[in-house]
């Protein structure tokens, strides 16, 4: 309500909720003037407007448009308004996906985040449409407020903000999904190269194996049936008790050769002593015979890891152990084996020549890895040409965690 003093009018423009007589409430707009003072006696002059339908319509927008900002505000995706290649608007991932903080995107021109090399493509873009034929969007290389650069899928369409034709532009970044991809086909091409020397390997051993079993074991059998024989026929009793202490001392070399060939397979100390006993024995028998410094820092265990991690261990330990004793050409090794809250720590270390991590890796390391990931737990791997290797392994272990006699019956 306006009052002019000079005139003493009074002007009226407002909006009233009124019943109509359908007993609806609508909304009137009242325009009206109210005229005082001679010659002319008091008069009124106005109108009534039924607004009830652009009311309900400005309503009805409101709260489209705060719908669309709260979509707009929780989407993982940005979102962008472009007006004559400026920030017209940008949602808070957006701002992320670009290094800025808040509003500090708004007016920022387009050619500063998309990289030079990519920059006349996406002009065209804005021009002619995001998608490619298959409707998959466009990957482009953009440019984050420190330079530093991020490839992300784009998607434009056209749309109306502040009163002017726009252009609204969805940043996907797909930096992750590429780096997963990236690093699931170093993986596949890893799990190919580890499965053929996996089988070449099996069979290199199962050739050892034979071979150990013809010339070691079956000869020395060979030489017990003809021992036997010979001691069958032998009438002269001294000859045939030689012949019999020749059969007693060629079964007593075929026992020990068994015994090495079962222990290298899988040693008994394992199952029947637990894992640093087993441990103890299998750095004892890899070293006994090389100038190379042992330590061995093995502490007792409060009680038996599960099968799967004790055997992980073990294993580790033994590859560990055994690439030292034949490629590091160290003078020290040292190996550790102690309970670290509800892990197991185990750690080989050698003064030798250490190897490039980033280079090719044989099949030990990823048998490695892959025998920890398996046990859920963690291995790595530290060295340099010439500063040594460490090898830190960490499992899950919780005390008490499987009776000694779970495997064993006793």
């Amino acid at each position: 309500m306006l009052e002019d003093m000079r005139t003493g009018s009074v002007q009226i423009d407002v909006l009233l909720p009124l019943i109509g007589s359908d007993r609806q409430q609508r909304m009137v707009h009242l325009r009206a003037e109210s005229v005082q003072g001679p010659p002319e006696p008091p008069a009124i002059h106005g109108t009534f407007q039924d607004v009830t339908e652009r009311e309900q319509s400005r309503r009805l927008l409101r709260e489209r448009e705060e719908q669309f900002r709260e979509l707009v505000r929780v989407l993982p995706d940005g979102m962008m308004i472009l007006a004559e290649e400026r920030v017209m608007y940008a949602n808070a991932a957006c701002s992320a996906q670009f290094g800025f903080s808040g509003e500090t995107i708004l007016g920022e021109p387009l050619q500063a985040l998309v990289a030079a090399t990519d920059y006349a493509q996406v002009r065209d873009l804005l021009r002619h449409g995001s998608q490619r034929d298959d409707g998959v969007p466009t990957a482009r290389c953009m440019c984050r407020q420190d330079g530093s650069h991020f490839y992300a899928g784009l998607s434009i369409g056209d749309v109306r903000y502040g009163g002017r034709d726009c252009k609204l532009l969805v940043v996907r970044d797909l930096s992750e999904p590429e780096r997963m991809r990236d690093a699931l086909a170093e993986s596949n091409s890893e799990l190919q190269a580890m499965a053929k020397r996996l089988f070449s390997l099996q069979e290199d051993e199962r050739r050892a194996i034979s071979r150990d079993l013809h010339d070691d074991i079956g000869q020395a059998i060979t030489a017990i049936k003809l021992s036997a024989h010979a001691a069958s026929t032998e009438s002269d009793a001294d000859e045939r008790q030689e012949d019999l202490r020749e059969i007693v001392s060629l079964a007593d070399s075929t026992i020990v050769k068994l015994r090495n060939l079962s222990m290298l397979l899988r040693p008994p100390q394992l199952d029947a002593l637990g894992l640093e006993a087993a441990l103890r024995w299998q750095a004892s028998m890899l070293f006994r015979s090389s100038p190379i410094r042992l330590h061995l820092d093995i502490q007792p265990l409060p009680g038996r890891p599960s099968n799967e991690v004790e055997q992980a261990c073990f294993r580790i330990a033994q590859e560990s152990l055994t690439n030292a004793l034949r490629h590091a050409c160290a003078g020290e090794v040292t190996l550790t084996l102690r309970p670290q809250g509800e892990q197991l720590y185990l750690q080989v270390t050698d003064d030798g020549d250490g190897f490039e991590p980033e280079g090719p890796r044989g099949l030990g390391l990823i048998m490695m890895r892959e025998r920890a990931q398996t046990a859920g737990g963690t291995l790595s791997i530290e060295s340099a040409p010439g500063a040594g290797t460490r090898v830190e392994l960490h499992l899950p272990y919780h005390v008490g965690g499987r009776p000694a006699d779970a495997n064993n019956g006793r």
